[in-house]
C-alpha cells in the first residue's frame, strides 16, 4: 500500500481568469477513487479553493507521502513548480508527479528544467498512476510503465503511450469525500449544494485551439445508467440540489443525451442544471433544448467562437450561424438562460472579422456572452503554427500568469497589431453588455439570492475588463 497526495496548486498571482466559476478538481477525484480501489491512501488537497500557498500545503499533509501528484494547467505551472521544490526539501525520498494537458504537452522540456519533479504522467492517469503506486519503493519505479516520461541519471526518457480507456464504467465513481465541502465552490447556482459531474471524455472534433493530450480524439461515454446512478449518488450522500455537467461533448450523442434526460425527469430528482462547457450547434435541436427543459435544465452555454466563415474553416471550428440564432431563441422561449462563447484575436483575425464576431453575439442574442483572448496551449495546432510562421509574445512554455479575460495577446501571427485585438475584446464587452436593454435582460434572469450575488460578481468583472482595468 502507498501513500499518495494529489494537490491542486493554488496560483495566486493570476489575473484575467474567471473567479466566478471554481469547480472541483475531478480529475484528481476520478485519480483517488482508483486508487483507493485497490487499497492506497490517499490524500486531495484542492489548494485553488482553499487558497493555501506550497508551505500550507505541506502542513496540511496528514501522512508522509511516498507519492506526491501535482495536477498542472498553464495558469497554474509556476506555482506547481514552486510546489514541487517546496516538497522536494520537505520529503526527498518522495517521487513526484506532474501530469494534465499542458505537462503532457511538454514532459521532456519540464523534465530538464527541474530535478524537482521525477516524472510526468502523459494523457489518462487512471491506471498510469495506479501503476506507479503499485511499483513504489522499487528502485526503478517508472521503468517500462505506460505514459510516463521520466529523467534517470543522464537522459529524459518517454516511455510508450497509454491506451485510453474505453470502458469508463469500469472506473469507480470519483472520490467525492476526499474533496473539500461542495459549497465552497463557485458556479451559477439556483440551489445548493451544486454536484458536479463528468459523463463523458474525449472529442472527434479537431479545433485548432483546443488539447486533446488528455482524453484524446475519441468520445468515449459513461453508460446512461452509470450516469444516473452517480447523479442518484450525488443526490442521496451530499443532498445536492444542482448539477453542474462538465462534460466537453454532452451532446455529442444527441440520443444518450435524450435518454438521460428522459430518466432525470422520470426520477423527479428535481435538479436545477446547468451544461456547463460549451455545447455545439450541430449537435443540438429544438427537440433536445425541449428534454433539457423539461430534466430540469436553466442554463446551457452555445460554442461559437467566431462568425466569420473563413476563420471558422481555418479553426476547423464550422458551424450554421443561423442555426445558432434559432437555437437561442428556442432556449430563451423555453425560459432557459443562454450563453454564448466567442474568441477575439484568432489566427486570421481581422478588424473585420472581430466585429463581424462581435455583431453577431448581439444579434444571436444570448443573454450572456464570454468574449476571450485566443491562448496557443502546447499541444495545439495553433501553437505549432506560431513556431512556424509567427513569434510568441509570451514565454507560454513557462507558464502564464494571465488568462483569457485579461485583454493579453499571446501571440502574433498574422498582420494584426496586438493592441488593436486588445482593443476589439474590451470593445466587444461594452458593445455587448454596456446597453440598457441587455442590462435588463440580464437581470431578468436572476431567481435566487446566490444566483443575485454570482451575478454581482460578474458584472463587476465585466466592468473591469471593459475599461481595461484587470
Amino acid at each position: 500500500m502507498s501513500k499518495i497526495v494529489l494537490i491542486n496548486p493554488y496560483p495566486e498571482y493570476a489575473r484575467g481568469i474567471n473567479e466566478a466559476i471554481a469547480t472541483p478538481p475531478l480529475g484528481l477525484a476520478y485519480l483517488a477513487a482508483v486508487l483507493e480501489k485497490n487499497n492506497h491512501q490517499v490524500q486531495i488537497i484542492d489548494a485553488n479553493i482553499l487558497r493555501i500557498n506550497s508551505k500550507m500545503i505541506a502542513r496540511s499533509f496528514v501522512f508522509k507521502p511516498e507519492l506526491i501528484g501535482i495536477s498542472v494547467d498553464i495558469i497554474n505551472y509556476k506555482e506547481a513548480m514552486e510546489c514541487a521544490a517546496a516538497f522536494k526539501s520537505c520529503y526527498p525520498d518522495a517521487a513526484i508527479l506532474f501530469g494534465g494537458p499542458y505537462c503532457s504537452s511538454l514532459a521532456g522540456s519540464i523534465l530538464e528544467k527541474t530535478s524537482s519533479v521525477d516524472a510526468i504522467v502523459i494523457g489518462e492517469g487512471e491506471k498510469t498512476l495506479l501503476e506507479i503506486a503499485g511499483a513504489s519503493g522499487n528502485k526503478n519505479i517508472f521503468v517500462n510503465i505506460k505514459g510516463v516520461a521520466y529523467r534517470d541519471e543522464i537522459q529524459v526518457i518517454c516511455n510508450e503511450p497509454r491506451p485510453l480507456i474505453e470502458n469508463l464504467d469500469e472506473l469507480p465513481f470519483p472520490a467525492y469525500h476526499l474533496l473539500p465541502r461542495l459549497n465552497i465552490y463557485r458556479t451559477r447556482s439556483r440551489a445548493r449544494p451544486v454536484g458536479y459531474i463528468i459523463t463523458s471524455r474525449g472529442c472527434p472534433y479537431k479545433c485548432t485551439f483546443c488539447n486533446r493530450n488528455i482524453f484524446g480524439d475519441s468520445w468515449r461515454p459513461h453508460s446512461v445508467n452509470r450516469v444516473i446512478a452517480e447523479i442518484e449518488y450525488l443526490v442521496k450522500r451530499y443532498g445536492i440540489r444542482q448539477l453542474s455537467i462538465l462534460d466537453d461533448n454532452f451532446t455529442f450523442d444527441m440520443n444518450r443525451a435524450r435518454q438521460i434526460l428522459v430518466l432525470l425527469r422520470k426520477r423527479n430528482f428535481k435538479l436545477r442544471i446547468i451544461l456547463h462547457n460549451g455545447v455545439r450547434i450541430d449537435r443540438m435541436d429544438e427537440d433536445l433544448l425541449l428534454k433539457m427543459k423539461e430534466a430540469g435544465v436553466f442554463n446551457i452555454r452555445f460554442g461559437i467562437e467566431t462568425a466569420n466563415p473563413d476563420i471558422q474553416k481555418r479553426v476547423r471550428k464550422t458551424i450554421d450561424l443561423r442555426r445558432a440564432i434559432s437555437l437561442t431563441k428556442t432556449a430563451r422561449s423555453l425560459g432557459i438562460v443562454t450563453y454564448g462563447y466567442f474568441i477575439i484575436g484568432l489566427p486570421g483575425d481581422s478588424a473585420k472579422t472581430m466585429r463581424q464576431t462581435i455583431e453577431f453575439s448581439i444579434n444571436m442574442n444570448p443573454h450572456f456572452a464570454n468574449f476571450s483572448i485566443c491562448m496557443p496551449f502546447p499541444g495545439t495546432e495553433i501553437f505549432e503554427e506560431i513556431k512556424k510562421r509567427g513569434n510568441f509574445l509570451e514565454d507560454v512554455e513557462n507558464g502564464l500568469d494571465i488568462g483569457f479575460f485579461g485583454g493579453k495577446v499571446f501571440f502574433r501571427l498574422d498582420s494584426m497589431e496586438p493592441q488593436e485585438i486588445s482593443a476589439y475584446f474590451r470593445e466587444a464587452y461594452k458593445k455587448f453588455y454596456l446597453r440598457p436593454v441587455k442590462l435588463i435582460d440580464v437581470l431578468s434572469t436572476i431567481r435566487s439570492i446566490g444566483e443575485l450575488r454570482w451575478l454581482c460578481k460578474v458584472l463587476k468583472d465585466t466592468l473591469k475588463i471593459s475599461f481595461g482595468i484587470i
